[in-house]
Formats: structure tokens, sequence, C-alpha cells
């Protein structure tokens, strides 16, 4: 939770996803390796099998007050999964203008 809390006060790139972030610990260009060892900018992934859209708005909603006009935040939607049954499709706008 601290290591999201201080990427996001403008300190590292936040990257939220899925699968791409885990599956891929070892491949070159996965997110974090290329952006820490290949661009060296700071970069805190999260993302994991089967993490979706709600999971990412909970995740923003838990660190809302942490979001500023320095954040850097990378998130990347599945369509297939953000306009799911239930889902609003204007949640994010909604939350975070």
């Amino acid at each position: 939770m601290a290591t999201i809390s201080h990427a996001l006060q403008g300190n590292a790139i936040f990257f939220i996803g899925a699968s791409e972030v885990s599956t891929s610990e070892d491949e070159h260009y996965a997110v974090y390796n290329y952006f820490n060892n290949q661009l060296h900018r700071p970069l805190v992934a999260y993302g994991d099998s089967y993490v979706d859209s709600i999971t990412h708005f909970l995740l923003l909603s838990r660190f809302k007050n942490d979001i500023n006009a320095n954040s850097k935040i990378v998130l990347m939607l599945a369509p297939d999964t953000f306009y799911s049954e239930g889902i609003p499709p204007a949640i994010f706008a909604n939350n975070f203008p």
C-alpha cells in the first residue's frame, strides 16, 4: 500500500493492468522490466490474472485521495471486462474526473 501511495505522489508511473503484468516477469518488455531497467523510469505495476475493471475501480477508489496533478497513471482496460453486466460504462469518468 505504501509503495502505491508513494508512486501516486509523482515518484513513479503507476501501471494497472491484468495478466500482462504478472505473467511475463522474465520478459524483456514486461512493463516493470522495460520501464525500470531499460528506460530507467520508476514504475510500480499492479495486475494479475482475473484482475478486471472492477478491481481497478476498487484499487483507484482506495487511493483516490493520493491521486493528484503529479500522479502518472496508466490504466490498461480490457473492453470485454469493462462492459460486464452491472458495470456502468462511465464508472471511471464519474468517479475520477
